[in-house]
């Protein structure tokens, strides 16, 4: 399923193409998922898994808010330039997969939004900005990287990562300090080289 959908789109995706290039018969297939859509879910239920472990054991792995943002920011480009068609099928292709897909990849937004909001502590008067500004950041950058994996670009992760970094700190940091930890991050990522 997720190298068919991945290549090809969950459209063009059948049941017989997942049979015959996993050679399981459709009986079996059927014994275990329902249709189509289920057998996705299930994928996708795994590869989320897969994807939240990383990037909250990253965020957490640090005490300083713009060092979490930066730490998730690097694993989930790293789980997205792993594998294209991978990064394709979970973040691409479950906006044609339906309803219970996009249930599923609204509360990864929402987990997303809670780490951008946790910008707030950053601010003097943390009710200075709402949830929905994390959420609006939160958006915005998965449409990004949807934009840059449909486009092919996604393996220049690290072109395009820095202002990803920038959008969710500005809010809560001011453009200065945010333009600020940008070269500070440049600079430590040369370092580690």
């Amino acid at each position: 399923m997720i190298q068919l959908t991945g290549i090809h789109g969950y459209d063009a995706t059948s049941v017989e193409a997942v049979c015959g290039l996993a050679d399981v018969p459709r009986a079996e297939f059927l014994r275990r998922f329902a249709d189509k859509e289920a057998c996705y879910l299930d994928a996708y239920d795994e590869m989320s898994a897969d994807f939240g472990e990383r990037v909250l054991s990253a965020y957490g792995a640090h005490p300083a808010w713009h060092d979490r943002v930066w730490a998730a920011g690097w694993a989930a480009m790293s789980f997205f330039r792993e594998d294209p068609v991978r990064a394709r099928f979970f973040a691409v292709e479950v906006s044609a997969a339906g309803a219970r897909a996009q249930a599923r990849r609204d509360v990864i937004m929402q987990i997303f939004a809670d780490l951008v909001d946790a910008g707030r502590a950053e601010l003097d008067d943390s009710e200075a900005l709402t949830r929905g500004t994390a959420e609006m950041v939160s958006g915005a950058i998965y449409f990004t990287i949807q934009n840059k994996i449909l486009d092919g670009a996604i393996d220049r992760g690290e072109d395009f990562l820095v202002e990803l970094i920038y959008l969710a700190m500005m809010p809560y940091l001011g453009a200065s300090a945010a333009e600020a930890e940008l070269r500070v991050q440049s600079l430590r990522q040369a370092r580690a080289m």
